[in-house]
This record gives C-alpha cells, sequence and structure tokens, in this order.
C-alpha cells in the first residue's frame, strides 16, 4: 500500500519493482508504520 499516488519515473520504478517481487517464492509482505495520512494528490 503507498500512502501517495507516486509520479513520473518514481512510478515506473515502483510497479516495475512489484512483479520483481512477487515472482520470489520466499517474498511475502513488506510493512513498516504509517508516518503520514493518505494523500491523493
Amino acid at each position: 500500500m503507498l500512502n501517495a499516488i507516486p509520479r513520473g519515473e518514481e512510478a515506473v520504478e515502483v510497479f516495475d519493482a512489484a512483479p520483481a517481487l512477487a515472482r520470489n517464492p520466499h517474498f511475502f509482505e513488506i510493512k513498516r508504520a504509517r508516518s503520514d495520512g493518505l494523500s491523493h494528490d
């Protein structure tokens, strides 16, 4: 889950990385505390 919508090159990096993680049979999840509220800007 992302708390802000990535734009431009950052969006490409985030969405290109997701399938690579999903292909790894040892990957389960990434979690960390949310420091800000959600942003839809």
